[in-house]
This record gives structure tokens, C-alpha cells and sequence, in this order.
């Protein structure tokens, strides 16, 4: 099994955690609204062209996520959205 290899940024500047650049990230400084539920700092998991913003709580009641997209900042903006 492979291992987390640390804290890496990309050439944006943004952070991750991962094996490698194919691999999913977890996404650590993205400006991410907390959760509407918990109040909780949101995560985004991502690889490639598949990310997800959530709510990464165990006690959170609910947990919610969004749907994948194919970009960080499309993850970025449907999470940040709110009705």
C-alpha cells in the first residue's frame, strides 16, 4: 500500500496531500466556506480531472458533498454556493 508522501504544492501554489501527482489529493488551502451543518472546514479530494468538495467530520450529522467536477475551482464554487 502507498503511503501519503507529505505536503506538496502545486505550481498555483495550492497545497496537497498524496502519493503522487496521479493519485487522489486531499486539497489543504483552497478558500472553502465550513461546513452548513457542522460549521467544520470543508475538504476537497481530487485527481486529474475529478474533484469533490466535503465535509470531512465524523460527527458531523449529515456530511454532505458536492457532486464530482472537472476542475478544483468548478469543486470550489459549487460548494461555496449556498441557497
Amino acid at each position: 500500500m502507498d503511503q501519503v508522501t507529505g505536503t506538496t504544492a502545486d505550481d498555483r501554489g495550492i497545497e496537497w496531500q498524496g502519493v503522487d501527482s496521479r493519485e487522489m489529493k486531499l486539497y489543504l488551502n483552497v478558500d472553502l466556506k465550513p461546513c452548513p451543518f457542522c460549521g467544520v472546514k470543508a475538504d476537497i479530494l481530487g485527481c486529474i480531472d475529478k474533484f469533490q468538495a466535503m465535509c470531512t467530520n465524523a460527527d458531523c450529522m449529515v456530511m454532505p458533498e458536492t457532486f464530482e467536477t472537472e476542475t478544483l475551482q468548478e469543486a470550489i464554487t459549487v460548494w461555496n454556493t449556498r441557497k
